[in-house]
């Protein structure tokens, strides 16, 4: 078919001309041919059909041509079938948190990251970051050779899967592995069918591991099966948006294409609360549930932003799908599927469901070597699983999605993911390495990966927090015990790897504003005035404005100065006036002297017993760390509580 077609494309070549720049008059359309075998371009040509591209993968070229050419071009016997090329919709629901509801950090203990797994995103493109390393690119529309974005949808995808571990931004949940910009949307975020398909085809012809495809179509297209179909032979992971159909017919059977072919994983997308989104489609297509709802990623002009969508949620499938691929090279495309499927947290009704297919995807350690060996389709058939005895329960997994190690008592910790159950129905929350129970009774606590699983009955009561102690704050680190009361009370909580605490670090302004919020009910005692240095997309204006209605922080002459550092000064001021903290009698410290603005908060502080100082000095000008500040706070509330019981 190639030699065939040389003349006519030889033609294009040379004019330099491309399909975005052909002269689309109104009686001239898009379609798509697909040739019997052995079929040439002899039909088209007589039909003064236009030839814009060819397929290397299907026996198909994509033409312009007008409805009265296509009706004798169906009746060729050359032409097995023809269909309109249509326009391909970004899965993105609207501007608007994710990675420790899939525990993805007991895949990075065991070291996985994602390294030498090829990613292509069939998307917008994506933009110069920062955050994100490129390892390559193409671009499929005509108007720009380059692979960079324009509407800042592929950006947030890449950024999803594999920002990079640098202490900046976000951490993508493979973050060492290699991404590819697949442009295929144009600047008004559209795309055209037949330039997916070349994108898919550059995506086999380069060899990727995986594709993410945060688009879809409502309408079925056998070009779209056949390029589907033949990525699939190549063993690549196929993973794509459900689509954002939800909102206008809840119940009805709206999974898009590609998602909607059985070669394609399908996902959905839950919210931080574990329920459905509103926009998320439903059907029996549906495969698994991921995070999509308010997802912070990278965007354009090297900044962030929050989006929602099933587009949101194919891209954590993508990065997880990496770390297993990594882990065990030797797996096909269907026994990837089998581990992520095997793994998932089983939502809504028992087992399959059109609403969360198998269920959230959740990660696992991968750190079983035979299982890679073995290429076993159940993972669970190799997996090696110790039964310890933790706190006196024995039987429950390690390395599994289930509780390790639980004690009597209202506050009782964990060493892994946390997956509560109770028959099937769920009685606990999970959020940020906290699990709080919302039900009492007797309830079945199950660990289990791939067939094996470890069961028992326990007692709770309503109310009991469950919480995923920090591997950075031991027992014997001075403040375990102010840190572990801050983070029980939920007032303080660890980093995106929900095991790390990071005690030495710094604690800026915007943090201690959002601490507070979380911590009491703050007093609304005079108007918002605006910070110059604030606006109301800020990430934590909420925070930030009610603490500047409660008079805590006044902010300085260039604003609120969020990324600033806190001192002790500062400190002192903010507690006394946050806590209502009162007392007589005078600080003993050496270099705190009477006329400084801070003196009298100093003094309050001390009388308290909320510090000591250090040193015997104050040291006004230090800056507060992490663990000092849940210290202070701890004795904050302690003096509180004090004074209400004697009240």
């Amino acid at each position: 078919m190639k030699k065939v077609f040389g003349l006519v494309f030889s033609i294009v070549i040379a004019m330099g001309l491309h399909i975005t720049v052909l002269a689309e008059d109104p009686e001239m359309q898009r379609f798509i041919v697909i040739f019997e075998e052995g079929g040439d371009l002899g039909a088209i040509q007589e039909m003064d059909g236009v030839v814009t591209d060819t397929y290397d993968y299907i026996n198909a070229v994509s033409i312009m041509a007008t409805e009265d050419s296509i009706r004798q071009l169906k009746a060729s016997d050359n032409v097995a079938h023809v269909e309109r090329d249509i326009l391909v919709e970004s899965s993105i629901q609207q501007i608007g948190w994710g990675i420790p509801h899939i525990g993805t950090p007991l895949s990075w203990h065991t070291g996985y990251t994602g390294k030498n797994v090829k990613i292509g995103i069939i998307d917008s493109g994506v933009a110069d970051h920062p955050d994100l390393k490129l390892a390559g690119g193409v671009s499929i529309v005509g108007y720009t050779k380059s692979h960079a974005d324009d509407s800042g949808h592929g950006t947030h995808i890449a950024g999803i899967i594999g920002a990079l571990d640098n202490n900046i931004g976000i951490k993508g949940i493979a973050s060492g592995a290699s991404l590819y910009a697949i442009k295929v949307f144009n600047k008004n975020n559209e795309a055209y069918l037949t330039d997916v398909i070349k994108g898919i085809e550059w995506a086999i012809a380069n060899d990727m591991d995986i594709i993410n495809l945060s688009l879809g179509v409502t309408d079925d297209s056998e070009a779209f099966k056949q390029i589907i179909q033949k990525a699939y032979a190549k063993d690549m992971i196929l993973v794509a948006a459900a689509g954002n159909g939800g909102l206008s017919n809840p119940t009805g059977d709206l999974v898009e294409y590609p998602a909607r072919y059985k070669e394609v994983i399908a996902v959905a997308a839950v919210d931080e609360l574990l329920k459905r989104a509103h926009f998320s489609a439903a059907g029996p297509a549906v495969d698994i549930a991921a995070p999509g709802v308010a997802i912070y990623s990278t965007y354009l002009n090297k900044s962030y932003s929050k989006m929602s969508g099933t587009s949101m949620g194919a891209p954590y499938i993508v990065g997880q799908a990496a770390l297993i691929k990594e882990a065990y090279p030797s797996l096909s495309n269907e026994q990837v599927r089998s581990v992520l499927f095997e793994n998932a947290l089983d939502l809504g009704a028992k087992g399959l469901d059109p609403i969360f297919g198998v269920g959230l995807v959740q990660a696992a350690a991968y750190d079983m070597p035979a299982f890679g060996k073995t290429a076993a389709l159940n993972p669970g058939e190799s997996l090696q699983i110790d039964k310890p005895s933790i706190f006196g329960i024995e039987g429950l997994a390690k390395n599994t999605k289930a509780i390790i190690g639980l004690k009597n008592g209202k506050n009782v910790d964990i060493s892994a993911h946390a997956v509560w159950k109770s028959d099937n129905e769920r009685i606990a929350k999970v959020s940020k390495g906290r699990v709080t129970f919302i039900a009492e009774g007797s309830a079945k606590i199950t660990a289990s990966y791939g067939n094996l699983t470890a069961e028992m009955a326990v007692a709770v009561e309503k109310g009991t927090t469950v919480l995923a102690p920090f591997k950075d704050v031991t027992p014997e680190h001075w403040a375990y015990d102010e840190i572990r009361e801050m983070s029980y009370k939920g007032v303080i909580t660890g980093y995106t790897e929900i095991e790390k605490f990071e005690p030495l670090q710094r604690i800026r302004r915007e943090h201690v504003a959002v601490i507070l919020d979380r911590a009491m009910p703050l007093p609304v005692k005079q108007e918002y005035t605006p910070f110059p240095d604030i606006n109301e997309n800020h990430h934590y204006f909420k925070a930030i404005k009610a603490v500047q209605q409660a008079g805590i922080f006044s902010g300085n002459e260039v604003g609120f100065a969020p990324k600033d550092d806190l001192s002790r000064a500062q400190m002192a001021k903010i507690l006394v006036l946050a806590f209502d903290l009162e007392a007589e009698g005078q600080h003993p410290f050496p270099d705190v002297p009477e006329n400084h603005w801070a003196n009298d908060y100093v003094s309050i502080l001390y009388q308290t017993g909320i510090t000591t100082g250090s040193e015997g000095e104050f040291k006004l000008d230090d800056k507060v760390t992490r663990a000092h500040f849940a210290t202070f706070m701890s004795r904050a509330f302690e003096w509180q509580a004090i004074q209400n019981k004697e009240e």
